[in-house]
């Protein structure tokens, strides 16, 4: 049997918060793949973030609100690891937007970045607010509250 060394807890740690957002990633280029308007992305994105209140790729929800709450200065390299994690996560749906303002299926005042952040905000706090309680109701409220949201101030309804 193959055993695994690791040269600190802080190397254990961030080792496995690397392999919990890669499985993250992957539900995440899984769901949007075959969605090619900017809003069914964004609403796919929303759908895999909904899953991990009953299906988290590891235990215990999202592995990017749990670390970034563990990761004081205590642990600098993990917090810079979310960091980058988030980083990602905001560039990725802020890309997405401008890529549906790009082709006017976004209204073009609608600022990317602002929405990037509205949009996990909302989220890790549902997901932390539905296990906390143990009620997937917070999660499906917000993700009510985002789509109505997106189609009331993203959409662009000159277009298709």
């Amino acid at each position: 049997m193959a055993q695994n060394h690791f040269s600190s807890k802080d190397e254990l740690a961030l080792q496995a918060f690397d392999f919990a957002i890669a499985l993250v990633s992957q539900r995440t280029k899984a769901a949007i793949r075959s969605q090619h308007h900017a809003i069914e992305r964004l609403e796919a994105i929303m759908e895999v973030f909904s899953s991990f209140v009953e299906h988290p790729p590891i235990k215990g929800g999202c592995p990017l609100l749990n670390t970034a709450i563990e990761s004081d200065d205590a642990h600098p390299a993990l917090r810079d690891r979310a960091q980058q994690a988030m980083n990602s996560w905001l560039n990725l749906i802020s890309q997405i937007i401008t890529k549906g303002i790009d082709r006017g299926e976004i209204r073009p005042e609608v600022n990317a970045d602002e929405v990037a952040t509205i949009i996990i905000a909302t989220l890790e706090g549902a997901i932390m607010m539905s296990k906390l309680y143990d009620d997937v109701i917070h999660i499906q409220r917000a993700i009510t509250h985002l789509k109505q949201y997106i189609n009331t101030n993203l959409k662009n309804y000159g277009t298709s």
